[in-house]
Formats: C-alpha cells, sequence, structure tokens
C-alpha cells in the first residue's frame, strides 16, 4: 500500500482532484489497491486521463477563434523542419500531446505535464529536447500542469494571445 501512495505523490500535485479523491476514498470508504509498475506504459495511462480532460477544455475554447484548430498527439517530423542528425530518431518518434493551427499553419504546441516532467530526468530531457525543436522553428510551445487542465480561462487566455 505504501509503493501506491508513493506513485500517487509521485504523480500528482497533492492539490489536485484525483489526490483529493484517493485521500477520501481511503479516509472513508473501501479501497481495492490494483498492482502497478511505474513503467512508462502505466504513467502514459494516467497521462491520457489528463490529456482527455484538456481535449474537452481546449475543444470549447478554440470555439471563440474562427482561424484555430487543434491535433492530438502530432508526430514531432509532421510539424517542424529542424533537426540536426543527431536528434533523427528522436525527432521521427517523439509526439507533442496537442497542435494549434491557424489557417493550416502551426502556431503553437501545448504540452500536458505531471510530476515526471519534473521529478525524472529522462522525461526533463526529452521536454528541453522539445522546447530547443520549437524554438529552432519559432512555434510557442506552453506547458499545461496536470491540475491546470481543466482551466478554461487560462487556456483561453493562452489561446487569444496567439490570435492578436
Amino acid at each position: 500500500m505504501i509503493q501506491h501512495i508513493l506513485l500517487i505523490e509521485k504523480l500528482s500535485d497533492k492539490t489536485d482532484n484525483f489526490y483529493q479523491l484517493v485521500k477520501y476514498v481511503e479516509s472513508n470508504g473501501d479501497t481495492k489497491h490494483i498492482k502497478i509498475s511505474q513503467d512508462d506504459s502505466n504513467i502514459k495511462q494516467l497521462d491520457t486521463y489528463f490529456e482527455k480532460q484538456f481535449k474537452e477544455t481546449i475543444n470549447i475554447a478554440v470555439k471563440h477563434f474562427d482561424t484555430l484548430k487543434f491535433e492530438k498527439k502530432v508526430k514531432v517530423a509532421s510539424v517542424l523542419s529542424s533537426a540536426r542528425k543527431s536528434d533523427f530518431e528522436y525527432f521521427t518518434k517523439a509526439e507533442f500531446d496537442f497542435v494549434i493551427f491557424s489557417n493550416e499553419k502551426v502556431i503553437a504546441v501545448y504540452e500536458i505535464d505531471g510530476k515526471e516532467h519534473e521529478n525524472e530526468q529522462e522525461t526533463i530531457e526529452r521536454d528541453k529536447k522539445k522546447q530547443e525543436i520549437c524554438n529552432q522553428d519559432n512555434i510557442l510551445l506552453f506547458r499545461i500542469k496536470n491540475k491546470d487542465v481543466k482551466n478554461y480561462e487560462l487556456i483561453k487566455g493562452k489561446l487569444s494571445k496567439l490570435v492578436s
């Protein structure tokens, strides 16, 4: 049980809804613990939950802007032209969580970040690489923390800056 709590604390902000729900159920309800490993597939499943939440929010926000559209899980290579030969494998395999288009042109990228983006060196290095590639192609990269994926005003505000 301690491993489960440590994993939840590693991947969650203590102020977010998921963490609060887990704590409530632990103290007020019946719990069933399932074995969870810390491999990338489980982290990706959790990220997918937050990505779905963000997709719902941005889908509403983007409707306020006639020229803006978005796509989810877009390969880096299909968006950007800058890549060093040393980054080729990463460039062709990596994905952006969300890409924003204005009149069919890429203008921004959104990445949804959990705690692993602050605590795991390998993830931090991948994030730096994405930022560097975006900088080379003059594409804005916005990082949204898991706790902010439903923050409509924040997301709409970032979209507003793109069209002004």
